[in-house]
């Protein structure tokens, strides 16, 4: 496995043994410590798998995922990173990926030394185990799922999709892609190896049992129902470990290559080269070594590839017993005399003149038949560039978006609106008080010391003078005037009196209040009126009881309200799939509430039930495409041009950012195929000869292949060269 030299690294690696390996996935991280030793990988400490939310966390995760590595980490800086597919296109890592790698180096001190990448780790590693291994590997990440097909130890094809909350729909949607190709055509092998740097065993084994159930063979295109087997997290960390490992220490002379270990026989190149010198699909080479060659008759594709022992001439053929003069039918050919020979031998040379000269006309007119219609037609494969890119699109409603943006932070697509309700009911403890009970009662003198007669009305206040307890009358009095009267002592003043029920204003035993108690009756002074208990007041008493309060009924309604929104955005996501997504938003509708009591109603227990409206962004994969034709338009290599084929769109559902907008990350792909003009092609070839035509072909820079056929196959043993008439020259282009 090559390691591609991205990082700057300036000391040399001769004597370094010990490294740090980290394995990075968009929201995870898994590190190991490792040595090389008697010519193998050992991994001294590994860490456990950490987790984060944002990237602003990655590297305070990365920080802990290495201190777990113990104090032997601090003896080394180089590092060997393990990157998900997602990370990398067909350049190398993503630009996007590259800052924040050097943002992780620069703050922790780290020396990048090369990479890997999970995936193709994993097929190293299970084909170094099983060179004729045929599976299936299933590679889950955050965003994306991955299915590679390896067949007798070769990556055959690899599919990516979006990741939803259904595997079963995701593996459905690959392998659906998949037989789209002329790689997944056929049935596929009974194996399947369910993987992942981020999801814990127990994820995995929730995955492998929604997958058992399938109809493989009718609904998947399977051989048979798979053996699923899982690979975890501790087992992926040990395969980029070891590979990853294995990679670095032989560039850098620390265990010997595997190259000078091995037979003298060696397996095809995965990767060969063309005529022109550019490298071919291992397919589209295994295709053109099981065509018949001019030296090599067609037959059975066995016999091609199968060695043949070759024999001498002599020691092949038969013993043979050729006589010393040929035999005929006449026993006495030998006796007959000279003359007659003679006479045999004229009678016979007419015969042979008519049957040579026959054959001269049959060649001349072969010749003429084969000249007139000799023609050379020639396939053209023009070059292909993949051309991907990675954009944010914003979801916006009403308005259409502008498909002419080009800057990523003006790409939006027109979504619409969609509904989804959920409805519940919640309980919850009443936490109001509220006190109740009994007023006291009692019988007080009102005395009147003024010398007009008071009434005083139902409700006047008295008030205690000690406590300031406020009481009220029962019901209207009148107070006669006080009587002034002399006698030989001088004047006496005989108070007016009146007897009157009072009623304390508030509940409680505190107003049980005792005999003689005096009162100040509403604000006049003692020195007008004022009043006495005539006996000890009773009756007063209180308790607290529970009751509902309005926070209650506020708390209730919003604990309620965050479920049934939570409820409903998820039925909204698990919708999503085949084309078709919603993004839930915040916005809600309450359509129906009901409480099961009242503020201030005495209960334990307050019931709600409800019922919501939940706004949702909905739109497809459809919508999508006119945005990613302009997005891929701007990156076609001069001199090439995009495919008719519609492009190959990964996305995830759109997430909210910090702004409140609604983004969607896509990741698009497509074949840009290089522009090919025939018809100056066909100028330049007329009249030359097969190898003059070749070299041409092989110079012009927008093929990557060209295939010379001459028609009658017979004219190709008479002539050699491209017929000079435009009409028997044929170029044509793949459609």
């Amino acid at each position: 496995m090559q390691l591609p030299n991205v990082f700057k690294h300036s000391e040399p690696m001769e004597q370094i043994k010990l490294f740090i390996s980290i394995l990075l996935s968009d929201q995870s991280v898994h590190s190991a410590l490792w040595t090389v030793a008697d010519n193998q990988i050992v991994v001294s400490h590994r860490s456990q798998v950490h987790y984060y939310q944002k990237d602003e966390e990655r590297i305070l995760k990365i920080d802990q995922s290495l201190q777990d590595l113990g104090p032997d980490s601090e003896k080394t800086d180089n590092v060997v990173f393990a990157f998900e597919p997602s990370w990398v296109n067909d350049k190398g890592i993503l630009d996007s990926k590259k800052q924040q790698l050097k943002e992780i180096s620069d703050e922790l001190s780290l020396k990048p030394v090369g990479f890997v990448v999970v995936t193709e780790a994993l097929q190293e590693s299970l084909a170094r185990e099983n060179p004729m291994l045929s599976t299936v590997i299933l590679y889950i990440s955050q965003r994306f799922v991955e299915l590679s097909l390896i067949k007798q130890g070769q990556l055959v094809a690899k599919q990516m999709v979006g990741r939803s909350q259904n595997i079963v729909a995701d593996l459905k949607e690959a392998v659906a892609r998949l037989q789209q190709t002329e790689a997944g055509a056929g049935k596929l092998p009974p194996n399947v190896i369910l993987s992942s740097a981020l999801i814990d065993s127990f994820k995995l084994n929730e995955f492998q049992q929604q997958l058992v159930d399938q109809n493989w063979a009718q609904d998947l295109n399977f051989l048979q129902t798979p053996v699923i087997k899982l690979l975890g997290q501790e087992k992926i960390l040990d395969i980029v470990v070891a590979e990853g490992g294995r990679a670095v220490a032989e560039a850098h002379g620390l265990i010997k290559t595997e190259s000078a270990t091995q037979p003298a026989t060696q397996k095809p190149s995965q990767t060969q080269t063309s005529s022109f010198g550019v490298p071919i699909k291992p397919e589209v080479a295994a295709q053109t070594q099981a065509q018949p060659t001019p030296t090599q008759p067609a037959g059975p594709q066995t016999a091609v590839h199968q060695p043949v022992t070759a024999k001498k001439i002599d020691s092949a053929l038969p013993d043979i017993n050729i006589p010393d003069k040929p035999v005929t039918d006449l026993d006495d050919l030998d006796e007959k005399p000279a003359a007659l020979k003679k006479k045999s031998m004229k009678s016979k040379l007419p015969i042979i003149l008519g049957v040579l000269g026959g054959l001269l006309a049959v060649a001349v007119l072969a010749f003429i038949f084969l000249k007139q219609a000799y023609k050379v037609s020639i396939n053209l494969v023009p070059k292909t560039q993949t051309v991907s890119q990675e954009e944010s699109v914003i979801l916006t409603e009403g308005a259409a978006a502008d498909a002419t943006a080009t800057d990523s932070a003006e790409l939006a697509v027109t979504a619409t609106a969609t509904y989804k309700e959920a409805s519940g009911e919640k309980d919850k403890v009443t936490t109001g008080i509220k006190l109740v009970g009994e007023e006291a009662t009692g019988k007080v003198t009102i005395f009147n010391k003024t010398e007009e007669e008071k009434t005083f009305d139902k409700g006047t206040v008295l008030t205690s003078d000690d406590e300031e307890l406020e009481f009220e009358l029962t019901e209207e009095v009148t107070v006669d005037p006080a009587v002034v009267e002399e006698d030989v002592s001088g004047e006496t003043k005989e108070y007016g009196q009146a007897e009157a029920e009072v009623k304390a204003k508030d509940i409680g035993a505190d107003y049980n209040l005792l005999e003689e108690t005096e009162f100040q009756i509403e604000s006049y002074g003692d020195d007008t009126y004022e009043a006495k208990a005539i006996d000890d007041f009773s009756g007063g008493a209180s308790r607290e009881i529970r009751v509902v309060s309005e926070e209650d009924q506020t708390a209730l309604e919003n604990e309620l309200i965050r479920e049934l929104l939570k409820k409903a955005q998820q039925e909204l996501e698990d919708e999503n799939g085949g084309g078709k997504y919603a993004a839930a938003t915040d916005d809600y509708e309450i359509l129906e509430k009901e409480f099961s009591d009242e503020v201030s109603d005495e209960i334990e227990t307050l019931s709600l039930s409800m019922k919501l409206k939940v706004k949702g962004l909905s739109y497809t994969s459809e919508d999508l495409k006119p945005l990613a034709q302009k997005v891929l338009q701007d990156q076609v290599p001069e001199g090439y041009q995009l495919r008719d084929e519609e492009p190959n769109i990964l996305s995830q559902p759109a997430e909210e950012n910090d702004a409140g907008d609604f983004v969607i990350e896509m990741n698009i792909s497509t074949e840009a195929v290089a522009e090919v003009k025939p018809e100056e092609i066909k100028q330049q070839l007329l009249g030359k000869s097969l190898s003059e035509a070749k070299a041409i072909l092989n110079e012009n820079l927008s093929l990557e292949k060209a295939e010379i056929m001459v028609e009658p196959w017979l004219a190709s043993m008479l002539f050699k060269q491209i017929p000079a008439q435009a009409d028997k020259l044929q170029l044509s282009l793949p459609e």
